[in-house]
């Protein structure tokens, strides 16, 4: 980014600023909220591109899974195995927190900050 373009950047920034100070109250609080649905339709956008993902890696497994057996007849699990199996079965909590839970709480958090941020750097005053 050369420095024309950083500097014309500024500008339009200042710009947008003056024109959301001189907005009503109302259009103020409505674009910010506009601002949050658009992060969040773009982060549900993103997290069902993630489960298209792990759906399609669940069946590619299913397959590989598949075709290990036809090559070769059931085996007995070894020890070994059978302990990862337990830990696996125990872990389902922490995992189920980790990937359907966190990122939701991250989420709101970040929103919540940014919306801080911004109305903050509009001129606001927090109580």
């Amino acid at each position: 980014m050369t420095e024309q373009e950083i500097m014309e950047f500024i500008e339009a920034n200042r710009d947008a600023k003056k024109v959301f100070i001189n907005m009503p109250v109302d259009e103020q609080t409505k674009t910010l909220y506009d601002m949050v649905l658009f992060l969040r339709s773009q982060q549900a956008s993103g997290q069902k591109e993630h489960v298209d993902f792990k759906d399609d890696i669940k069946y590619l497994k299913r397959e590989l899974r598949g075709i290990g057996r036809r090559a070769a007849d059931e085996k007995t699990l070894t020890t070994t195995e059978k302990i990862e199996f337990a830990i696996k079965k125990r872990s389902f909590w922490l995992e189920w927190f980790r990937d359907k839970v966190l990122p939701n709480l991250v989420t709101w958090f970040l929103i919540i900050v940014l919306t801080g941020i911004l109305y903050t750097s509009f001129g606001g005053k927090l109580p």
